[in-house]
């Protein structure tokens, strides 16, 4: 019956012993909230009477938004000498779908996940977007300028996509918060693309409407670019 009585008090020292460092390790798990922003250079215009045959296109992105649907930060965790000689492979993700604007100067941080404290190597931020059948995910609005001569245009991103940024190392430590600041260079989108190409494009009411169905090779260049125009920082 002693026995008993003292597996029994052992057993239980043992549940809330694990209990308080499960409790201790959540509790001091850093915040990363994430933020979504555009940067542009100046839009490149064409005087009348210019060739526009090989003058790249510069459109002027000024508007839209982009329904984020899941931010995975995912890395190599660098453990400490001696307790493991692998490094482990980890993810941390934000499932819900939010409406972003990154045209926006405040109000458009989302997000609210916890981040074991440790030493990060690696690190990727994807951001996913998914098709939907009653509005895209993408949308932005823009403009350019050819001969004198300035064009709406309207770009309409409505498939499965996956918008990557890649940063190198970096230390969480505990009971932090963190901005994961991604940053879109809108002026490389149109990279590839020329003026005699937009001027081309079939027009809906005098806009050049950018989408799977119209506009496709333009649009398939721009879906081609996005990997290239997006970069994250990290800030306390």
């Amino acid at each position: 019956m002693k026995s008993t009585l003292n597996s029994s008090i052992g057993l239980s020292l043992l549940i809330i012993s694990l209990t308080a460092i499960s409790c201790k390790k959540e509790d001091s798990a850093a915040t990363f909230h994430y933020q979504i922003k555009t940067t542009s250079a100046p839009a490149v215009t064409t005087a009348s009477g210019v060739s526009t045959e090989s003058t790249p296109a510069s459109i002027k992105w000024n508007e839209g938004y982009i329904n984020v649907s899941e931010v995975v930060f995912e890395a190599e965790k660098d453990e400490p000498d001696g307790q493991n000689n692998d490094v482990d492979k980890v993810d941390f993700e934000y499932n819900d779908l939010v409406k972003v604007d990154p045209f926006a100067t405040s109000g458009n941080t989302f997000g609210n996940v916890s981040i074991v404290p440790g030493a990060y190597e690696n690190i990727e931020i994807q951001v996913k977007v998914k098709n939907s059948h009653s509005v895209p995910p993408i949308v932005l609005k823009g403009t350019y300028t050819s001969t004198g001569v300035t064009t709406p245009v309207e770009l309409f991103i409505n498939e499965d996509l996956d918008i990557n940024a890649d940063y190198g190392d970096f230390s969480v430590g505990e009971n932090r918060d963190y901005l994961g600041l991604i940053t879109l260079r809108l002026d490389l989108l149109s990279a590839g693309i020329t003026l005699e190409e937009l001027n081309a494009a079939s027009k809906v009411d005098g806009k050049v409407v950018i989408s799977q169905t119209s506009n496709a090779a333009i649009y398939q260049k721009i879906k081609a670019n996005i990997e290239a125009i997006t970069d994250v920082q990290f800030e306390n």
